[in-house]
Formats: structure tokens, sequence, C-alpha cells
């Protein structure tokens, strides 16, 4: 088994297995779009500072999700809103936490795949998120 590094930031839960941990944001880290949320920067920037000694020996993917629900006016979809999503905090992990760019990767899921249910609107708030997935380096 990996030693995985022992995370313990407000609002985020974890799933530690074998070979991946699973770091999910219970809150939704953006208010629109591609806007992040007030409170998501400190909450990001403690996850990157619990992160960085650990990231030699590991990769993280940066999987970006939105809800379900299509986007009214069309000029994009889910797929690419996620993608934003992941590529956002990616740049804000490399760029203004300093985390090492060779062990980040953006990946966009859609609403394919949510963290948590789209059933209502608070649930679907909080799949307006980014899933932080480690794995080991080869």
């Amino acid at each position: 088994p990996v030693a995985w590094p022992s995370i313990e930031v407000d609002k985020v839960t974890g799933n530690r297995e074998a070979n991946i941990c699973t770091l999910v944001f219970d809150f939704g880290l953006f208010t629109s779009r591609t806007n992040l949320s007030q409170e998501s920067l400190p909450v990001l920037s403690e996850v990157a500072d619990q992160l960085r000694e650990s990231l030699g020996s590991l990769n993280m993917t940066i999987e970006g999700h939105s809800d379900s629900t299509p986007i009214s006016n069309g000029s994009v979809d889910n797929e690419t809103l996620s993608g934003a999503r992941a590529s956002i905090v990616l740049n804000l992990f490399k760029n203004r936490f300093g985390l090492p760019a060779d062990s980040l990767r953006a990946k966009p899921s859609g609403g394919s795949n949510p963290p948590f249910s789209n059933d209502d609107e608070s649930l679907r708030r909080k799949n307006r998120t980014v899933v932080l997935i480690l794995t080991p380096k080869s």
C-alpha cells in the first residue's frame, strides 16, 4: 500500500484505497460557470500546503465536474465547462501555490459521473467542483 499524505481540511472528504486516494470537496467550488467561490481559495491553499512534499512520489489528476443541468445558452456544454474548471484549479496549484507541474493533470468529466447525486439543487451545487485523485508515480 501507498503511504498517503494525511489530509485534514475542513469541507474535504477523502477515500483511500490501495492505489488511489480521492479527495472530494463537499461544497460547490464554483459559484457559476468557472468563477471560484470565496471559500474555495483558502481550502485549495491548505490542500496544496499539505500535498506539497508528497507530490514528488505522487501524481494528481484534477477531475472537473458539473451538475447534469444542460447549459441554457448552448455556447458551451458540461464537458467543456468541467474541463475549464479542472484547468483553473490546475493553474492555481501550479502558478499560485507552486506545486510541480509534472505531477498535475486536468481531466473533464462533465455531468456524467458526478461525485454527488443531482436530485436537488443543494446536491447539484456540490457537483460544481473538482475531485483530486492521487496515484503513485510509476
